[in-house]
């Protein structure tokens, strides 16, 4: 199938460069009701960003309404964070018309289900029919 012209959003204030522990602030509107699952991915690890899910489930986004992250009361912020002088990752937002678990998670040190890998996020994106998903990248250099 061919992908949804329609099904889109307007992803707005993530930054090429952060400094160090920065915040990393950034809001969502979804042309139609969309269920969403936001990853960070670096050379080094990979990690489902929301939703977390001892907290969340099936959290659709409204057509028309901005959301603003962390997208829950439960977080401060995103934080952007470097284990080297510059570490290079990306935001993934992946939008679905329906509801479909990503289920390749592991407990991190807090017990939260957000360790994942770079072949798990990419082999459920492309498992998903082209015209039920949308998936927008974003590129960022974190510096210390």
């Amino acid at each position: 199938t061919s992908p949804d012209p329609a099904f889109t959003a307007k992803i707005e204030g993530i930054d090429l460069v952060y400094k160090n522990e920065e915040v990393i602030d950034f809001s969502i509107l979804a042309a139609r009701d969309a269920y969403i699952k936001i990853f960070y991915i670096s050379d080094k690890e990979a990690s489902l960003l929301f939703p977390i899910k001892k907290f969340h489930e099936n959290f659709l986004f409204k057509q028309g309404i901005v959301h603003k992250a962390p997208f829950s009361e439960l977080l401060e912020h995103y934080y952007a964070f470097a284990g080297e002088a510059v570490e290079v990752g990306r935001i993934v937002v992946v939008m679905t018309k329906k509801e479909i678990p990503f289920l390749q998670v592991e407990a991190d040190d807090d017990g939260y289900l957000t360790k994942t890998a770079t072949n798990s996020i990419l082999s459920w994106i492309y498992s998903i029919e082209p015209f039920e998903r949308n998936v927008f990248y974003f590129p960022f250099t974190v510096k210390k």
